[in-house]
């Protein structure tokens, strides 16, 4: 709940328990604030040395990833999750860097308090007054394996700050009357307990899932969350984030652009930009739509994608102009049917957002703009009032602040409508020159002319963003149809990348690189950019760890946000293809629009990737059967002619041999002719039984059968051959297995001929059995010479020989047998011992 509950003291004390079980922990970076008791349990945890960073003067220790990588430990321990690295860094946020760490197999401890939790930052700061700005992404810290609350109750907690255990003495007095208030303490708590215990829910409900509960469960929860361009947007997001973890439901945010919106300023485009922005990443989706009627657009999205709640943000409009303009909310809850409707506060965060400076200062040329166009007026009136009524002159005003609403906004044309009202004044209506007004009647002119002049100037502006939001529109339409109709016509992986690029760049401006993963080599570009960028050792580096991380980075980013290049991998389903680099040069991000064109051409991009790297597999993979249906025919029908004149061979050679009258030089000629007859004999059984095990009319017959009677069988079939007895190893209990006996048993004998043939005769063989969890685990260990480690997994081909000796069909057979039971069979060296073969067989 708060800094000094005893975080980092249970971390170490979890830490050291996890070591004297024999785990490889080590501290990757540890805070313990000065507290004597935290580091004395640190002692005896070896500890990577921190990375000194210089930051504005100061000397900083900071966590660091490559040695944490070069060392590579089963557990690190790494202090102050949301803590903000220091300009220049990998990444921008440790928690980064955590992930970084879990993605390679590392696992971490790590510490955060409840305020950091993004989704939670309004609400800490409504209790304490204090707007936390490190914080945590919900999505991470919901994907922690494991949660552990440290509880301390708050008159504990207030009393160990007192005894300076938690601060240091000149800023106790400060943390008692600010963020260590009682009430705030006492919040704080309530908020992280309610957090675990949602955790633990979910805990629950997996536990329910997984023993198949009879408890029936109703439809999965979709919120819906809509937000306008007002700063209040932030508020909104992270409220329905709290609302979907809260229920367990998947949450989208939604912005409908309208007419209505005619007052879209620089400040909220950048609201609602930066909304989004948080939405993705606490894991939301995201969409823009364009209707005139806001809340039949919304309803109408909410129904066809089965939304079952909708959270909108309380209307900050007056009652009296809820009254005469109407209400959003209102509309929205009285088209909702049976879709819940949520209302939340959303009082404004206006130090979170800030227009970009240089946008900002645009509204004074508009001002400029509308003086200098009521002085135009004024003077064409002067030249044409002689010869026209005044009532027809003011006319001519009015195209002044219509003009300006279009050009720049409703405040510069409500700013030139006053000022063309003065004018007309001063200018034509008599007498001239003063504001006082020769005829009552001109009062009511003045008031027309300024009601037109803002009404026919908003429905400008209203007539302009729709303009620019169709064309926007219309430019994301076509480039996205562009792109789609040439790849889908497209065979060739060089010609899509050049398209993409190309397309790419015509929408940021910016120089693109292309490069792809083949067969998994390393990357080669399929499109360079003009200036090489891409091959900078610095940006090299950021192009691997998107490869490695498969996530976006560079600039525009929190990771290697010092990069050039903006990079973005190309996913497919079942792997990356290779990674999109555009040089940014000029700009630190793309705008929100830009970067979902971009990613919407890169997903495209990715998508035909993957259709052409399909396709050629499916080609290649069907040749290859056919060349194995061909190849299959060939031996079985050479196998079954090969029989009959075999067997006549050797017969005749028996009956030869075994003649009294024939010479001792006619007997062992017949002698070798009937054993290599023999062999031969074999070989084509091997053909024939590879054929068979291999070919779709293979049948299991199934049945329980006894493995130590199989090994058994499978010895004495065998044990002309060895000089030493075969040990047979059965640990614990060997249940009943249902599978086909006879098969089962040729495979143990063509292991044990294997054995014969290719290990040391004088020294035993050893079988080895044990099961467990529904599977038989069966060992052949052969003693002897090992066999090169790329021949492990050659072995088992057709045809595949290590020595002069047998025909290489024997362990072929074997791995086809056991494939065809649902198990795995491979080999191992046991240097010096020999080889041995391991079988994984399922019981049933």
């Amino acid at each position: 709940m708060a800094a000094g509950v005893g975080k980092t003291y249970s971390m170490l004390s979890d830490a050291q328990t996890m070591a004297r079980r024999g785990v490889d922990v080590v501290i990757g970076y540890l805070e313990p604030h000065g507290r004597v008791e935290t580091e004395s349990l640190a002692v005896g945890i070896e500890q990577v040395p921190p990375k000194v960073v210089e930051h504005r003067g100061v000397q900083l220790k900071e966590l660091d990833i490559d040695s944490c990588l070069a060392r590579r430990p089963t557990l690190v321990l790494v202090d102050e999750l949301a803590h903000t690295n220091p300009d220049g860094s990998r990444h921008a946020k440790r928690w980064q860097d955590i992930d970084e760490l879990l993605q390679v197999g590392i696992d971490a401890f790590t510490t955060v308090n409840i305020q950091h939790v993004a989704s939670l930052r309004d609400v800490v700061a409504q209790i304490t007054g204090v707007f936390v700005q490190e914080t945590v992404p919900d999505a991470f810290f919901e994907s922690a394996n494991e949660i552990e609350l440290v509880d301390l109750p708050p008159e504990e907690l207030r009393q160990r700050l007192e005894e300076g255990k938690v601060y240091q003495s000149e800023k106790i007095n400060q943390a008692l009357s600010g963020f260590f208030k009682r009430g705030n303490l006492l919040a704080l708590r309530e908020l992280s307990l309610r957090h675990v215990a949602e955790r633990v829910d979910e805990q629950i409900r997996a536990q329910r899932d997984s023993v198949r509960s009879p408890e029936p469960w109703h439809a999965s929860e979709r919120i819906l969350a809509c937000i306008a361009p007002t700063d209040a947007a932030l508020k909104v997001v992270r409220s329905a984030r709290r609302l979907a973890t809260g229920i367990h439901a998947e949450l989208t945010v939604i912005t409908v652009s309208s007419s209505r919106q005619t007052a879209m300023t620089i400040r909220g485009a950048a609201a609602l930009k930066a909304a989004f922005e948080l939405a993705e990443s606490l894991g939301a989706k995201t969409v823009t739509l364009a209707a005139d009627d806001i809340a039949a657009e919304v309803i109408r999205y909410a129904r066809a994608n089965n939304f079952t709640t909708i959270l909108v943000g309380k209307p900050p409009r007056s009652r009296f102009r809820q009254a005469f303009m109407g209400s959003l909310v209102d509309e929205i809850i009285r088209l909702s049917g049976n879709i819940d409707v949520l209302v939340v506060n959303q009082t404004e965060q206006r130090a979170e957002v800030s227009a970009p400076l240089a946008l900002a200062h645009r509204g004074y040329q508009g001002y400029i703009a509308a003086f200098g166009v009521t002085l135009v007026s004024t003077g064409v009136g002067l030249v044409i009032a002689p010869w026209l009524k005044e009532t027809n002159v003011a006319m001519l005003y009015l195209l002044g602040p219509t003009w300006i609403g279009f050009r720049y906004g409703r405040r510069e044309s409500l700013f030139g409508a006053i000022l063309a009202v003065i004018a007309f004044d001063l200018s034509i209506v008599p007498p001239q020159g003063s504001f006082a007004v020769s005829d009552a009647q001109y009062l009511i002119t003045f008031a027309v002319m300024l009601i037109v002049a803002v009404t026919t100037s908003t429905l400008a502006q209203r007539l302009r963003h729709q303009a620019n939001d169709v064309s926007q529109r219309e430019r994301s339409t076509a480039v996205l149809y562009e792109v789609s109709r040439h790849l889908a016509n497209t065979r060739k992986q060089d010609e899509m990348a050049v398209f993409a690029a190309m397309k790419i760049s015509e929408v940021t401006g910016s120089e693109v690189a292309i490069g792809v993963i083949r067969d998994g080599e390393a990357p080669t570009f399929l499109v360079a950019s003009p200036s090489q960028f891409e091959k900078i050792p610095k940006e090299q580096g950021t192009w691997t760890w998107v490869l490695d991380n498969l996530k976006p980075a560079g600039r525009s980013t929190d990771s290697l946000a010092g990069s050039q290049g903006f990079y973005l991998p190309l996913l497919s389903e079942s792997r990356c293809l290779g990674v999109v680099g555009i040089q940014l040069p000029h700009t630190d991000r793309l705008d929100f629009g830009t970067r979902h064109l971009v990613d919407a051409i890169c997903a495209q991009l990715a998508s035909s990737l993957e259709r052409v790297r399909l396709a050629r597999e499916s080609i290649q993979a069907t040749v290859r059967v056919e060349a194995e249906k061909s190849r299959n025919s060939l031996l079985s029908a050479v196998s079954h002619d090969l029989r009959t004149p075999l067997a006549a061979i050797q017969g005749s050679a028996n009956l030869i041999s075994n003649r009294p009258s024939v010479s001792d030089e006619v007997r062992n000629l017949s002698v070798g002719i009937e054993r290599e007859a023999e062999r031969m004999g074999k070989l084509v059984r091997n053909l024939l039984d590879m054929s068979r095990v291999e070919g779709p009319e293979l049948v299991l017959s199934r049945d329980w059968y006894s493995l130590e009677e199989l090994i058994a069988t499978s010895v004495e079939r065998t044990e002309s051959l060895f000089s030493q007895e075969v040990k047979v190893e059965l640990n614990g209990e060997i249940p009943l297995g249902r599978f086909d006996g006879i098969l089962i048993e040729q495979v143990l004998v063509n292991l044990l001929e294997n054995a014969a043939r290719h290990g040391d005769c004088s020294q035993p063989v050893t079988i080895s059995v044990h099961s467990a969890s529904e599977t038989f685990y069966i060992d052949v260990l052969n003693h002897g010479s090992t066999v090169p480690a790329g021949d492990l997994t050659r072995i088992f081909e057709k045809f595949h020989r290590t020595g002069t000796e047998g025909c290489g069909l024997g362990l072929a057979i074997c791995r086809a047998i056991i494939r065809a039971h649902g198990g795995r069979i491979w080999a191992e060296n046991r240097p010096p011992d020999g080889i041995v073969f391991r079988i994984e067989l399922p019981v049933s």
